[in-house]
């Protein structure tokens, strides 16, 4: 799984993260959240290299990005993954 961060207004990396948090659930399987390791790999660009959604279905992966000791921002995707 490959992140990338921008900032809103520019468009350019967004290179504040002080940490970022990526959890991964599959709701209708009962399964998570499963925590997830990212890795920084280049300016506003993170890898997620053992993420593994697995069995089929639509995952909630929701990632968490502090900038602060006290701010951070959060997002939930719905990621659908099986066979076309």
């Amino acid at each position: 799984m490959h992140l990338y961060l921008i900032e809103a207004r520019s468009g350019a990396p967004f290179t504040g993260t002080r940490q970022l948090t990526v959890t991964a659930s599959l709701p209708a399987r009962g399964i998570g959240p499963l925590v997830e390791r990212a890795y920084p790999t280049g300016p506003g660009h993170f890898t997620v290299p053992d993420a593994l959604l697995s069995p089929a279905g639509t995952w909630s992966v929701v990632i968490t990005d502090r900038v602060s000791p006290f701010v951070e921002h959060s997002v939930t995707l719905h990621v659908p993954v099986g066979a076309p």
